[in-house]
């Protein structure tokens, strides 16, 4: 049976826990048994926000992430929160540092991403990823 953890870690305000429901969806469209937790401090912006995902093409054991093999850490009071759980052989996401910015870019500043660049870029991280096993 394939099982993976994943596990999305940062700051309150990053889009984690919307991007763990959108790869458990995507997941679930795949066949994919699928547990989402989730845990946040109870502030609007900076708090430490982490999504958890464990997914199986058969019923999870457990449905809380316990040996995690794909992380995604944007902050690092996240990273020291994983400690213990990260399988040797995980793979951490890089971060992808610059994005849409919408309704932002009058900002002084602000570095804007097409969408459709951006979609790109991302799709291509995931290719790398899916060649090294994800």
């Amino acid at each position: 049976m394939k099982t993976l953890e994943m596990r999305f870690s940062g700051a309150g305000g990053q889009g984690l826990q919307l991007c763990a429901k959108i790869f458990s969806k995507a997941l679930i469209g795949e066949g994919y048994h699928v547990s989402m937790s989730q845990s946040y401090e109870p502030t609007s912006r900076g708090g430490l926000s982490r999504a958890d995902i464990v997914a199986s093409d058969g019923t999870p054991d457990y449905p809380l992430t316990t040996d995690l093999n794909t992380i995604l850490i944007l902050d690092q009071a996240a990273a020291n929160a994983s400690e213990g759980i990260i399988r040797d052989d995980a793979i951490v996401m890089p971060t992808v540092y610059y994005g849409w910015a919408g309704v932002n870019t009058n900002f002084p500043g602000t570095i804007h991403i097409s969408e459709q660049n951006l979609i790109g870029y991302v799709a291509d991280i995931l290719f790398s990823l899916a060649i090294h096993g994800f």
